[in-house]
């Protein structure tokens, strides 16, 4: 894989606050190997390998400094394989053992590390397991779901075992697949479902984010080439448009009607507007679908309309934050060319840095983490160093606002967009 240059647009002002809050969050991070720090890629010591290579690598440091932050990222990956025994057997690509051999296998696609082979040799065949046990009774999602193993087996497509994790999972995704609206698609259905979903959806429930739903379902497959079933599934999930009250028209969740949640979704990566847009539009080019791509760049300019006040953003971080926010504005605006998606991202990012105030939490930075159903009291704002909703994710966000490399750590999320076929 080689990165792509692209060029940065701050002006002075945003270029400086950006670089003085990453340069913040490289020193705050925590040490490799610290007792309170897990394996993961989503919250743990894979993430952070992952921001000091591309920190290593952005041409924002000297050379010496360059080389400490290679260190790092060496140190982080090694005490994230130490660390696996305590993941308790998760697979998942941001929970589990998957989601460190993905960092490791893209850190040395980018030829950042070298041998690799033993890693995720082990993990290739575990993955492959997974599918043949339980593919046929897993969700179709992208956090712990068949999308997300099928996003690792199309980064190990290269090896014979991963061109079979994209199989296997592409025909978990057939097998698992209703029929709703005249249309394939999936539906959650509440045996398999997390306790928490099934408080609020005992029925089941269909999901239209892109970390838990149908849209992760369409990019995986519009890679795997099952063509037939992602253009039915994007023909369902084009039907579940509406007009919320928020100036959102896609919304989180439903088992028999959209608007039973009237108000609609956030703005945010995880659900809403600018996740199906995402999803949408790398869909149609993998499709040749001229018509969805005009769908998905209406929904992501009316999106960028959406003002603060309504958007349900009260935080920075990458999942569902005003700093995420722009990072997606920024790459819609390098797919698409839209002037209106980088004033989008410009604003974001503005908003997101005024969110930061030095002193508190980790590197000015605090995470929203509201309170899940019977936990105990606690403070609802928290210090984060994850990828997901912390500092790790701000951080490599700032780097693809300052450095002339494109930020390819966002495949993981699916963001890296295929360029428009002229």
């Amino acid at each position: 894989m080689n990165l792509k240059t692209w060029i940065p647009t701050l002006d002075e002002s945003l270029a400086r606050a950006a670089r003085e809050a990453l340069f913040e969050i490289a020193r705050s991070l925590p040490a490799p190997g610290d007792e309170h720090t897990i394996a993961s890629l989503g919250n743990g010591e894979a993430g952070f390998a992952l921001f000091h290579a591309y920190l290593a690598e952005s041409g924002l440091l000297n050379s010496q400094r360059a080389e400490q932050h290679r260190e790092l990222m060496l140190a982080h990956l090694q005490a994230a394989v130490s660390k696996l025994g305590d993941l308790g057997g998760r697979f998942d690509l941001f929970s589990g053992f998957m989601g460190i051999s993905w960092a490791a296998n893209h850190l040395h696609s980018l030829n950042w590390l070298d041998d690799i082979d033993d890693l995720c040799d082990v993990s290739d065949r575990a993955a492959l397991d997974v599918l043949n046990e339980q593919g046929d009774e897993m969700l179709c999602e992208l956090v712990s779901g068949l999308s997300g193993i099928g996003l690792y087996g199309l980064a190990r497509r290269h090896r014979p075992l991963g061109a079979e994790i994209v199989q296997r999972a592409r025909r978990a995704l057939e097998v698992t697949a209703v029929c709703a609206d005249g249309r394939r698609t999936w539906f959650h259905a509440p045996e398999r479902m997390s306790a928490i979903s099934v408080n609020s959806h005992p029925e089941g429930c269909f999901n239209l984010g892109l970390s838990h739903g149908v849209p992760g379902a369409l990019v995986f497959l519009s890679r795997a080439g099952a063509s037939e079933l992602a253009a039915e599934a994007t023909e369902w999930l084009l039907l579940q448009r509406r007009n919320f009250r928020n100036g959102s028209r896609f919304g989180y969740t439903f088992t028999d009607d959209p608007m039973r949640e009237p108000d609609g979704a956030r703005l945010a990566w995880c659900y809403g507007d600018l996740s199906v847009s995402v999803a949408l539009l790398s869909t149609a080019r993998h499709a040749g679908r001229l018509d969805w791509e005009a769908e998905a760049i209406d929904l992501a300019l009316n999106a960028a309309k959406r003002p603060m006040e309504s958007s349900g953003v009260v935080d920075a971080g990458f999942c569902h934050g005003a700093i995420g926010n722009a990072h997606i504005f920024m790459k819609l605006h390098a797919a698409t060319g839209e002037p209106t998606l980088l004033e989008a991202a410009h604003r974001w990012l503005g908003e997101g840095l005024k969110m930061r105030v030095p002193g508190q939490g980790r590197a000015g930075f605090m995470a929203y983490c509201p309170l899940l159903p019977n936990e105990p009291e606690r403070a609802l704002w928290q210090p984060s160093a994850s990828l997901i909703d912390g500092t790790c994710g701000i951080g490599l966000m700032l780097i693809g606002m300052l450095a002339l490399m494109q930020p390819a750590w966002d495949e993981v999320f699916m963001l890296d967009i295929p360029a428009k076929v002229q």
